[in-house]
């Protein structure tokens, strides 16, 4: 009997490690400018523009950048004009998303992210007129070796 004991925790022991070891879902990180000047539709924003265009009050946006990230402890996204995301209290799909430039913080605040609901954050004035916004989404799982 203490030999089935044995092998039955060491199997929960096993197991819970590879549950515990799933890799963090991947973050969609796009820095993009919001203007009231109309611009050409850039194809990479196609599954964010309906809702960038019922939500603010702009009719032009300019992708100016993007990356992907896990969504971890401690992650950063450098990101154009300076600007950088930082990840912390991340706890499933709820994280606190931190945006600074040149070390000023600019915006903190506690998100909950869902797959196929991208979140607008920002409104930050940009060099060239509009505004700066970031649009998080998760994206999927980092594969693992």
């Amino acid at each position: 009997m203490k030999k089935y004991g044995y092998w039955a925790g060491l199997l929960i022991i096993v197991f819970s490690a590879a549950a515990w070891a799933e890799p963090p879902p991947m973050l969609s990180v796009r820095t993009v400018t919001a203007s009231e000047t109309p611009v050409k539709e850039d194809p990479r924003l196609k599954d964010v523009l309906p809702l960038l265009k019922t939500t603010l009050r702009f009719s032009g946006f300019v992708l100016n950048g993007e990356t992907t990230m896990p969504m971890s402890e401690g992650r950063k996204a450098m990101l154009p004009n300076g600007y950088v995301l930082t990840l912390s209290q991340v706890e499933g799909n709820k994280a606190t998303v931190d945006v600074t430039q040149k070390r000023k913080r600019l915006l903190q605040t506690r998100l909950t992210l869902r797959r196929k609901r991208p979140v607008v954050v920002g409104g930050f004035d940009s060099p060239d007129g509009g505004k700066t916004i970031i649009i998080l989404k998760l994206v999927g799982r980092k594969s693992t070796p």
